[in-house]
């Protein structure tokens, strides 16, 4: 759940952040829209860590600590459903993060 919040919490910051860029200092300045996303990225990439921190820090508090023995943790089967459970919640999030195009005036 962590990693879903962490996309969308990306793309939303993204979004916002490189179209603000891309009004103000993309046109002050002449940056190409994709330099102004790459800007974007920057504040979405550091706002996606902190959302993603807090919402694993909060979780773990409701659920509790996982009672995974060393041995299982390095388990390959436990390091792939981590990754799997990753990158699958990063790509729920970043696609529900999409919504905010709709909220972005041209």
């Amino acid at each position: 759940v962590p990693m879903i919040g962490f996309g969308f919490m990306d793309n939303t910051i993204m979004i916002h952040a490189g179209h603000y860029v891309d009004c103000t200092l993309g046109v002050t300045f002449s940056l190409s829209t994709l330099a102004a996303a790459g800007i974007g990225q920057i504040f979405s990439g550091i706002g996606g860590v902190l959302f993603g921190d807090a919402l694993d820090t909060a979780f773990r508090r409701i659920r509790g600590s996982t009672t995974m023995t060393t041995a299982q943790r390095a388990m390959r089967a436990s390091r792939m459903a981590g990754l799997t459970g990753g990158i699958v919640g990063v790509m729920l999030g970043c696609t529900l993060g999409l919504v905010n195009l709709l909220f972005v005036d041209e």
